[in-house]
């Protein structure tokens, strides 16, 4: 989801909430989800994190997330677009889950800056 999307839906106490747990503004967060400031990669980890993921760092930083966090696979999207099509392809969901193979969990990633990792 796109944060100018994530933030429409929230009231402003919410998306003050968001801004201090992220450590920033509310209008820096506005700022951000209107392409008038890039979102910096820390902003972005916390923005993820924050949301419960349904804003993703690589959604903030499209044109180089795979240069800051080289972990992650160039689109979430397509790995999972590609399971959940395999998944539905199989007449049984472990023989599915065992030809397409692991990926890695989208809520186990390794968070670059700071060391984190959260669940």
């Amino acid at each position: 989801m796109e944060l100018k999307t994530y933030l429409a839906n929230m009231s402003v106490q919410e998306r003050d909430l968001l801004a201090t747990k992220c450590r920033t503004s509310r209008g820096h967060l506005q700022n951000v989800a209107y392409g008038y400031s890039r979102c910096a990669p820390k902003l972005a980890v916390s923005v993820e994190r924050e949301t419960a993921r349904q804003v993703l760092r690589s959604d903030l930083r499209p044109d180089d997330f795979w240069e800051i966090w080289p972990e992650l696979p160039r689109s979430w999207r397509t790995l999972e677009a590609s399971r959940a099509q395999a998944l539905e392809e199989a007449p049984n969901v472990q023989a599915a889950a065992d030809s397409v193979g692991e990926w890695p969990s989208r809520n186990s990633v390794d968070v670059v800056a700071g060391a984190e990792r959260y669940a």
